[in-house]
């Protein structure tokens, strides 16, 4: 199969998000087929995400992970909002919010 791609808005980012539930053609091991996930922030480009510092995550996951989700972007936007509510995320904003006098 080959990979899909969506533009997502969070906040005030743009992301790309593609995946492809079975990019290697493996036969499912015990059921389970490995699934991939590229999640690329767009504008401000490469900026840091509550899931990746550097703007950029591969992910290698049960395809099944995806259950539930209209879509691979629906997926990543829960990702984003739960890992957003973590201290270390809100310091970041913070300290971005803050002038740098260097």
């Amino acid at each position: 199969m080959a990979y899909t791609t969506e533009i997502l808005k969070w906040h005030h980012y743009q992301i790309e998000v593609r995946y492809n539930p079975d990019p290697h053609h493996h036969v499912p091991l015990n059921g389970v087929t490995i699934a991939h996930l590229e999640i690329r922030c767009l504008s401000p480009e490469r900026a840091a995400l509550p899931i990746t510092e550097s703007g950029y995550r591969s992910v290698f996951m049960p395809g099944h992970y995806l259950e539930g989700y209209d879509s691979a972007a629906d997926y990543v936007r829960e990702w984003l909002d739960c890992a957003a509510q973590a201290p270390e995320w809100q310091d970041t904003l913070d300290q971005a919010r803050q002038l740098s006098l260097f």
